[in-house]
């Protein structure tokens, strides 16, 4: 913004600088060297010669200064002129430089209007705009503080440069005068010195001298002319030098113009920052509603109708019966016909006519100002709507009749707004009816005045955007007077009669004091109920806010009440004292004789021109003043019994003579009533006459109740009952108060005893004690006797299932006695429930641990086998733990711990590594630990697990042979046993198929052939075989999951298709051949559920191999030796003959299929570590283990270690609980030792 500005400044600057700093050259020099020439002609005397020298040199350095004066003068002169020329440049430069400087700001300010402009026609935010100005008052802060400095560098310079130059010309003709002065009194001496010279040279002119004396003499005579020459031109000098004195004085008021002219160019820009500081930029609207998703100002307003013409009788109404119609007079003058409908047994009611009067409730209306900082007293605020015409002369525009603002705007500092209230008019002549297609809308406008308008501006207008005006219209129909205590509680039973014959039918609602004034006033609101938001939603309406109050009186229709033969009007004992505070009193003339009196009174609610938007009657009693309520009651403990127990709690009669009759006082202190009295002055409270709290909150059960007691002396007496049903009690927890009362009502007005009586019964019911007694059963509880031991089942043989190798353990084994109080009832259910799962201390939220059944007797625990979490805890070092309860639950649902105790689950295996093993430090090849067997799986029993193994024996056998007659054998093929059969555990889950994926089935034909044996084992011919069809529906991911689901069948089917004998023998399987799976498939055209396999485990047959044998198909006719021979035995006609063959032998191995499925035995050894302090428990890096089976191979390739050192490899196997983990710890002794 500046910069043509500054240029124009600094290059003025520059130009004067420039002519400040050439100055007259110093004459110093010179002139004491004319000074020191014509001094030495002081010395002239002491020999003629030397005097003719010395002022031979003297005039010399006269003429050379004079010549040298001459220059300078002429040099001083040409400076004076350069000074002046520079002079007057530094004038136009500073008159150029404030013309651009005050040319640049004004560009600069209609730029920063055109800019303010351009935001505010594009509505710019108040963001925008802030920072614009908070730009644009730092951009000015700055051009002042530069012209400021400018003006005082420049005037500094100016007057500096000046005054130095001043000084320095002023030097130079001081010096030149002070020569001059020394040039005259030289000539004068030299005229001196010419006389004494002359007459010198009369006696020199004896000797021959004359003639050099008349030289010199002319020379000294030359020297006197030249200085006098010097002379003139240095007074010529001077009086250049003064004129150039006098051109600077004249640059310096130049100057202080050019200072005057900054000086209210600063002013000028002040000014203009104090009025874009102060002015209003721009006016936003803040919305606090939204309506259908548009921004809305909205109004809470009454339309009304005036129901001051209407008869007491008269109400709003919306449907019609027995309909008539009657004729009423608006407040203009003009006529409007009104439905009546008159079959109703209340009075007749009115439908009014369309409402005439409205009135609002404020509404706040938000806006942001632009700047925020805007002083709110620099504008007058108005609304304006869309159909109002612009005005375009000098007044403003009109104000809308929509609504008018209250009070003046307020600064929100919290939400960074300034906020209006605002008043909605006349809206049933104005409102737009919240129609969608046609709605009000209203701008916001500012006029700015003060600081914010420049000297001579008017006019000047900010308005907001237009804002839709929405009308939340409340209807006359939906207020009603109502009872404030009970208005949100009871809801339209709050509602005052709106007519006065239905108060005339309604029970009376308050009583009113005979001897004091009644203030109906302080008991009453104005309910709003709109039926369109929520019909049992009654909410007090603030009255104040709507510019409303109420008016009382006593109702004018009378209300006749005959009693007997007398009847009396209810509405003349009574009087309104206070119509605007509702106060009411006893007529003048009456007292008690007013007391039953049932009178109607009037609650009008009205607006400021006391038309009547609503009406309520409300009928009172008079009655006496009566004592306060009295209560008096019982406190009773009880202990929970079972469901079909009751228990009754009795006020007798002999309680309620001690505590009731002769305890009662009236409001004039008399004390206690008869029996008689009091059961004729009061009676059981119909309305709130009984009621029973549990814990203070209502309870449902049976209520307490007033019944007649036994008779003395011919007078029936009454007693309050109570019973307690054990059913009914619900939770108990550590206490529970029950609290039955019975209320009874004062039934005589006239009766200065309590208005009311409670009589309460205060039950505080606990749960039974229970004392338990536990004794644990030592025999399944840890050494410690902390916990209970729960481990996986026993094995039921060397070969059984893994499937059996579950925790099952029963919970009652824990105790070996369990016994509670003898008073517990029997009605409860005792069971263990689980409080917690634990690895060491920590408290795991993985679940996997459960109890199983109902009754502690036959619970269970259980672990997970599945649950990762649940394995990892169980065979980690702080050991997997449960804390269980000991519950007992009574019927009515309340629980009560009895015991807690913790449950240390057992690991199932243990690995084991041997001791002692050694490997040799640096051998050739390495060394080799074997670690195998010995124990190396143990289970939680101690007992050693085992692997199967296969082995090949060879079988020698034979048979005899009958050499006479030829005999037909028949050879028996070798067959397998089967002790148990192979079986799949296949797990499948469900898995989705998007549309075009394939879902797989298939089939396969299986023969199996088997073999017939004996009792014994022994196989006889025979041979059957069997052939099955296996198939499987288009419900699996993939051909790999048939395969294994066929498996699983095919493996199955070798016991399900087994031939039954019939008799002793049996069939043993041989072998199985099946054709090829046929696979199905199909593409799914819709999402689809299908079976995919989770996991998959496959436990092989346990089988024994039998060799084949040879028999005789007939007997031989000789006797057969009944021993086995050996080759080449002959008996008889029978010879042995020798076979041999091998035969595979299986070891079955101990409790592997029951823990496993077990993997391989697996070394860490990269995490192997080593008693090696000064390598940090590392291997050598030179070292490596390899494991090779159950074998671990050392190999140092590097340098010896002079000494023995342990290593430590993790050990683990996984099995079906799990992965157990141990150490191997193997010795390394140094090269050497021991061989």
């Amino acid at each position: 913004m500046n910069k043509k500005f500054m240029n124009a400044l600094l290059f003025s600057a520059a130009l004067l600088s420039a002519g400040v700093v050439t100055s007259c050259k110093d004459y110093d020099d010179d002139i004491d060297e004319l000074r020191e020439l014509i001094n030495q002609n002081a010395t002239l005397g002491e020999t003629l010669q030397t005097q003719l020298n010395t002022l031979q040199s003297a005039a010399q350095a006269a003429q050379t200064a004079a010549d040298n004066a001459a220059a300078e003068a002429k040099a001083a002169a040409a400076a004076a002129d350069e000074a002046k020329a520079q002079a007057a440049a530094a004038q136009s430069a500073a008159e150029q430089a404030k013309a651009d400087a005050i040319a640049a700001a004004a560009a600069d300010l209609e730029a920063y209007k055109t800019e303010v402009t351009e935001l505010l026609g594009a509505k710019a935010d108040a963001t925008a705009l802030d920072e614009l100005d908070s730009r644009l008052t730092q951009e000015l802060a700055d051009l002042a503080g530069k012209i400021e400095g400018i003006e005082s560098g420049l005037a500094d310079e100016i007057t500096s440069a000046l005054d130095v130059r001043i000084t320095s010309n002023t030097n130079e003709i001081n010096n030149i005068k002070d020569l001059l002065a020394t040039l005259t009194a030289g000539a004068t001496d030299l005229e001196v010195q010419k006389a004494t010279l002359e007459k010198y040279a009369a006696l020199l002119s004896e000797n021959g001298l004359q003639a050099d004396i008349t030289e010199v003499s002319g020379r000294i005579d030359d020297a006197v002319a030249e200085i006098n020459t010097l002379k003139s031109k240095v007074e010529a000098n001077t009086t250049d030098l003064n004129a150039a004195k006098a051109d600077i004085n004249t640059l310096k008021t130049d100057v202080a113009g050019i200072r005057s002219d900054i000086t209210e160019i600063n002013g000028d820009l002040a000014q203009l920052h104090i009025l874009v500081a102060a002015r209003l930029n721009s006016i936003t609207f803040a919305p606090n509603a939204f309506v259908d998703g548009v921004e809305a100002i909205v109004f809470n307003s009454l339309e009304y109708g005036d129901m001051s013409k209407f008869d007491e009788k008269y109400d709003l109404l919306d449907e019609y019966k027995d309909v008539e119609t009657i004729t009423y007079e608006n407040p203009d003058g003009t006529t409007t016909e009104v439905k009546v409908d008159m079959s109703g047994n209340n009075g007749m009611h009115a439908d009014f006519m369309p409402a005439q009067y409205s009135t609002a409730a404020l509404a706040t209306a938000s806006y942001h100002f632009n700047p925020s900082s805007f002083n709110l007293d620099n504008a007058d605020y108005q609304y304006i709507d869309r159909q109002v015409e612009v005005i375009t002369t000098r007044s403003n525009v009109a104000a809308t009749n929509l609504l008018q603002i209250e009070g003046t705007p307020v600064a929100n500092v919290e939400k960074g707004t300034v906020d209006f209230q605002l008043r909605r008019l006349d809206t049933p002549n104005t409102s737009d009816g919240n129609a969608l297609d046609k709605v009000n809308t209203v701008a916001l406008q500012a006029t700015l005045k003060g600081d914010a308008v420049d000297e001579g501006e008017s006019n000047v207008v900010i308005t907001s955007p237009y804002v839709r005006v929405y009308d939340d219209v409340v209807d006359q129909r939906e207020l009603f007077i109502a009872d404030k205590e009970s208005l949100e509680t009871v809801g339209d039973k709050a509602h005052f009669a709106s007519v006065v014959t239905m108060a005339q039918a309604e029970p009376a609602r308050y009583e009113m004091v005979y001897d004091k004034e009644f203030n109906l006033k302080e008991l009453i609101a104005t309910c709003l109920n709109k039926e369109d938001d929520d019909a049992d939603l009654h909410n007090a309406l603030d009255i104040e806010a709507y510019k409303l109050s109420y008016r009382f009186a006593v109702a004018e229709t009378e209300y006749k009440v005959t009693t007997g033969s007398t009847t009396t009007n209810q509405q003349t004992v009574v009087q309104c004292k206070d119509a605007e505070n509702g106060i009411f009193v006893i007529t003048d003339g009456f007292g008690r004789e007013t007391i039953g009196r049932t009178p109607i009174l009037r609650v009008e609610l009205v607006d400021e021109a006391g038309r009547v938007v609503r009406r309520g009657f409300v009928k009172v009693q008079i009655t006496a003043e009566k004592a306060d309520n009295y209560t008096a009651g019982i406190v009773k403990n009880l202990i929970l019994g079972c469901a079909t127990d009751e228990t009754t709690f009795e006020l007798d009669e002999e309680w309620m003579r001690e505590n009731v009759y002769r305890q009662i006082e009236s409001s004039r202190g008399d004390v206690s009533l008869s029996h008689e009295e009091f059961w004729n002055m009061y009676e059981f409270d119909k309305t709130n006459g009984g009621q029973v709290t549990k814990n203070g909150e209502p309870w449902p059960g049976e209520m307490p109740s007033v019944k007649d007691g036994s008779a003395t002396a011919g007078v029936a007496t009454k007693k309050v009952v109570w019973t307690l049903q054990h059913d009914e009690i619900g939770s108990v927890g550590d206490g529970a108060v029950f609290i039955g009362s019975v209320t009874l009502k004062n039934k005589l007005a006239a009766s200065e005893f309590p208005e009311y009586i409670t009589l309460t019964m205060t039950v505080n019911v606990t749960l039974p004690v229970l004392n338990p007694e536990f004794t644990i059963n030592k025999v399944y509880w840890n050494e410690t006797q902390t916990a209970f031991v729960s481990n996986v089942n026993r094995p039921a043989s060397e070969t059984d299932y893994a499937s059996n190798c579950q925790f099952q353990t029963k919970l009652s084994d824990a105790f070996a006695t369990v016994k509670f109080d003898e008073k517990l009832p029997k009605c409860h259910a005792e069971y263990f429930r689980l409080a917690g799962i634990y690895n060491g201390e920590k408290k795991m939220t993985t679940g996997g641990v459960e109890i199983e059944g109902n009754t502690a007797a036959d619970q269970i625990i259980t672990l997970d086998k599945d649950n990762k979490a649940i394995k990892a805890a169980l065979n980690s070092e702080d050991g997997l733990s449960a804390v269980v309860e000991y519950v007992v639950e009574f019927e009515n649902g309340d629980v009560v711990v009895a015991n807690t105790f913790n449950v240390e689950f057992v690991t199932p295996v243990s690995l084991n590594m041997p001791e002692g093993k050694t490997v040799m430090d640096a051998k050739t090849g390495g060394d080799v630990v074997d670690f195998g067997g010995y124990q190396m799986l143990n289970d939680w029993r101690g007992y050693t697990i085992t692997a199967p193994e296969t082995t090949t024996e060879l079988v020698q056998w034979g048979f005899w042979k009958h050499n006479r007659s030829a005999h037909k054998t028949i050879v028996i093929p070798g067959w397998v046993k089967t002790i148990r059969p192979a079986y799949w555990d296949i797990k499948l889950k469900e898995i989705e198929l998007a549309p075009e994926e394939k879902a797989y089935g298939g089939s396969v034909k299986v023969t199996y052939t088997y073999v017939m044996a004996d009792a014994t084992g022994t196989v006889t011919w025979g041979e059957k075989s069997v052939t099955k069809t296996y198939s499987v529906e288009n419900i699996y991911d993939s051909q790999a999951t048939v395969d294994q689901v066929l498996n699983s069948m095919i493996t199955d089917g070798i016991e399900e298709n087994r031939p039954v004998s019939g008799d002793s023998r049996q069939w043993i399987f041989s072998y199985s051949t099946q054709t090829p799976v046929a696979y199905t498939e199909v593409v799914v055209t819709e999402a689809v559920t299908v079976k995919a396999i989770e996991s998959i485990k496959y436990y092989p047959a346990i089988t024994k191999s039998y060799a084949p044998k040879v028999v005789v198909e007939r007997a031989h006719t000789a006797v057969k030796p009944n021993y086995e021979g050996k080759a080449g035995d002959i008996v008889g006609c029978w010879q042995w003959i020798a076979k041999e063959n091998t035969q595979v032998v299986t070891s079955y191995g101990a409790y592997w299929d029951f823990y496993g499925v077990f993997g391989d035995l697996k070394l860490d050894t990269a995490n192997a570590t080593t008693d090696l302090d000064y390598n940090g428990g590392k291997l050598p890096s030179t070292v490596t283990l390899t494991q090779v089976g159950n074998t671990v191979k050392y190999e140092n390739v590097g340098t010896p270690v002079g000494y023995s050192y342990k290593i430590n490899i993790p050990a683990s196997i996984e099995y079906g609980w799990g992965v157990a983990e141990t150490t191997l710890t193997i010795t390394v002794n140094p090269a050497g030792a021991g061989e």
